[in-house]
């Protein structure tokens, strides 16, 4: 029997790519397995600041960023398995996901399938994943958002039970509230103003220090409310990322031909299956990597696509390519500027 509601395929795409099992590509790609705090991760629901209290006590360290190819053909193995075993229907292993029952060890074995993620990010990863392959899983209407500010009236934030009243997930239900239907009256569009962005930067840059000084981690749900809920958390996270963040630190014109030598260079050092394994904002050599990981991640597609064919090729041979372009380009170059000099 295989399941009626499958994860959806963008998971799973090239899935064999490199040849290399899960598990290689893991211990690749991480630190050495801490057998006592894999276990914690996958029982222990604990929030994002009670792991960085962790991490500052006991030297928790848990992964972070972008599921790999990898670890989503393990979430995939684990549900079927879990299926199999228990006996379950397809209708059981939906329910399993989308409401609450005590005592089922079912999160607990598919956190256990990717080690060293906490337990309460894959349920949140699996759940939206999940329910996009939902036949009403989609764009809102407008008469889904009515009903659900319907719901919010009547029954608070339960978003459980709002969840069954639309037919949403509770975290779909939540997330379109809070981004989008919340303040929304209040909230502004268009260009941003100085006063707005001066704003944001002194926000952000004072939840910092709670990130070690990153703002990878931060609830841009709180940043947009301690901005009065004039702009959205999508909102202050894209203006954040793609303007004040690259002021704040470093231009993306100070790229130069060798800064593109020594990034392909470390692309091609790592040992990762897919690109999506590789956590940007915890790029190596910090004294060279002056850029925000939306910029790396910017600059990597940028490149790749000057290579023919990137799309089939394992990012380790795009990097070689786009190597192999730069030393055709230097003799060019160097017949360029003699031919202008003489």
């Amino acid at each position: 029997m295989t399941l009626a509601r499958p994860l959806p395929t963008t998971w799973y795409h090239n899935a064999s790519v490199a040849g290399r099992s899960a598990t290689e590509a893991y211990s690749q790609s991480t630190p050495p397995l801490n057998e006592g705090h894999a276990n914690l991760l996958a029982t222990k629901w604990y929030d994002h600041k009670k792991l960085a209290e962790l991490g500052e006590t006991e030297g928790l360290v848990y992964k972070k960023g972008p599921f790999s190819i990898s670890e989503e053909q393990n979430i995939r193995d684990a549900i079927e398995r879990y299926r199999i075993e228990h006996a379950l229907t397809e209708d059981d292993i939906h329910k399993l996901i989308f409401t609450k029952q005590k005592g089922s060890t079912f999160w607990h074995e598919v956190a256990r399938s990717v080690p060293m993620r906490p337990i309460k990010n894959v349920f949140v990863h699996v759940r939206r994943a999940w329910e996009r392959t939902a036949s009403n899983q989609g764009r809102w209407t407008e008469q889904e958002d009515e009903g659900l500010e319907q719901a919010v009236r009547e029954l608070g934030h339960s978003w459980d039970a709002i969840s069954k009243r639309l037919g949403r997930s509770p975290a779909n239900c939540r997330d379109r509230y809070r981004n989008h239907l919340a303040h929304r009256g209040e909230r502004r569009r268009g260009a941003w103003t100085p006063e707005e962005s001066e704003e944001l930067t002194t926000i952000v840059r004072s939840m910092m220090p709670q990130q070690g000084g990153s703002a990878e981690g931060i609830s841009w749900a709180d940043v947009a409310a301690r901005m009065g809920h004039k702009r959205n958390g999508q909102q202050c996270r894209n203006k954040w990322v793609q303007s004040l963040h690259s002021r704040d630190e470093h231009s993306r014109s100070d790229w130069s031909a060798v800064d593109t030598f020594i990034f392909m260079h470390k692309i091609t050092s790592l040992s990762f299956v897919d690109e999506s394994e590789i956590v940007w904002s915890k790029f190596p050599d910090p004294g060279w990597n002056r850029w925000s990981s939306y910029q790396l991640r910017r600059k990597w597609r940028a490149l790749k696509r000057s290579v023919p064919g990137h799309e089939n090729m394992a990012p380790r041979d795009v990097a070689h390519a786009v190597l192999q372009q730069q030393q055709q380009q230097q003799p060019q170059q160097k017949r360029s500027y003699n031919m202008v000099t003489l």
